[in-house]
């Protein structure tokens, strides 16, 4: 990523992604209603087992949306991170278990 227009790009769609699935979902949810309300469903459980996909889809479309802006967020704090890290002069640690390879000062143990 790295570019703010390349990043509103991709917000963008997330949030035209999210805005259909939900206008589907909502059509879908009044036509069950249209449907109640006609008498269609006579079974116990046939209006719940009719609104169950729906809703389900709904929870997987809000999901996805949470899961791909939490995915942009951590790969614009990875970008943020990378230039300082590369022009430093430590190159390690590369993980936090290598964290006790380092001095008080900044420097990998063993290198000057």
């Amino acid at each position: 990523m790295g570019s703010l227009l390349v990043l509103d790009i991709e917000i963008q769609a997330i949030k035209e992604f999210l805005t259909k699935a939900l206008e589907t979902v909502d059509t879908e949810v009044a036509n069950i209603f249209n449907e109640e309300e006609s008498g269609k469903f006579t079974g116990i459980d046939d209006f719940s087992n009719a609104l169950s996909s729906p809703l389900a889809r709904e929870a997987i479309a809000i999901r996805a949306v949470f899961y791909e802006l939490n995915a942009l967020v951590e790969w614009e704090l990875g970008e943020l991170a990378r230039v300082p890290y590369q022009s430093s002069k430590l190159k390690s640690p590369k993980s936090f278990a290598d964290i006790s390879s380092v001095d008080t000062h900044g420097q990998a143990r063993g290198t000057l």
